[in-house]
């Protein structure tokens, strides 16, 4: 278990108690490794399951606040590979800005137990302002921004999921957040608001893939709005994406948005 603490009027009072969410025994070491920054938290399980599996090759937990303060799941990692169980994946983790580090010291390299890996994710950034409304597939689609949240660095990409394999996708920017439910026909919400601007440039309008999935690479010095503008440190912009469905009544459905703050 990991025991938060917050300091209160100069004192630090517990705060909550987090356990495995997936527990297998009371040694599989829920806690061993921990990392705190920015509101997130990841906590290592080097003798865990690994993510879908009775495998205990090791996992790590990321933990965001909720709206009610409390320290909530939001992403759990782990790998495929070492399922005999001789790995501690999760014996120890490194948070950054908007990746976590996973160190596992008995990794198998080219048939070699022990040589030790460490494993780099991406985590997506932005605040929710809208879900997806149901699709044909029964899922609600949803988008989440990755790369870099400061505006500098010239590295966001957009990705959404649980879409309609091999029906086109655009994503969408706003400059605010807004909400217009069912434009156009269309099932969903609006979810932009002020300049709205489409990625409907060369290249930038495609089929979702077999999975349901579709990435796009954003020109941080240039958004599709009217005029054109570049993504400038203390501004938020909002991201969503329209896609073809084959709803009964609409042609068409929107994903969840997503507004980001940027530095």
């Amino acid at each position: 278990r990991v025991i938060m603490y917050r300091r209160v009027a100069g004192y630090w009072m517990r705060d909550q108690i987090i356990r495995n969410p997936d527990p297998n025994s009371s040694s599989d070491h829920f806690g061993k490794s921990v990392a705190l920054r920015n509101g997130r938290l990841v906590v290592g399980n080097p003798d865990g399951n690994a993510p879908g599996t009775t495998s205990r090759c090791g996992s790590a937990h990321v933990f965001e606040r909720n709206a009610s303060g409390f320290w909530e799941e939001v992403s759990r990692l782990g790998k495929s590979s070492d399922t005999d169980g001789n790995s501690s994946f999760g014996i120890s983790v490194a948070l950054g800005e908007d990746y976590v580090v996973v160190g596992d010291r008995k990794h198998r390299v080219g048939g070699s137990v022990g040589s030790g890996a460490a494993f780099a994710y991406e985590l997506p950034f932005g605040d929710g302002v809208c879900s997806g409304a149901v699709n044909s597939l029964g899922n609600l689609a949803w988008l989440e921004v990755l790369g870099s949240h400061r505006a500098a660095r010239g590295l966001l990409r957009l990705r959404a999921g649980d879409l309609i394999p091999g029906q086109l996708v655009m994503f969408l920017v706003g400059e605010s957040s807004g909400y217009v439910p069912n434009p156009g026909n269309s099932a969903g919400a609006l979810c932009l608001g002020g300049r709205i601007g489409r990625f409907d440039g060369p290249g930038q309008i495609g089929p979702a893939d077999a999975a349901g999935l579709v990435e796009l690479s954003v020109d941080t010095g240039a958004l599709p709005v009217t005029p054109s503008a570049p993504i400038l440190a203390g501004e938020s912009w909002t991201f969503q994406c329209w896609y073809r469905d084959t709803q009964p009544t609409t042609q068409s459905n929107f994903s969840g948005a997503v507004e980001v703050l940027f530095e």
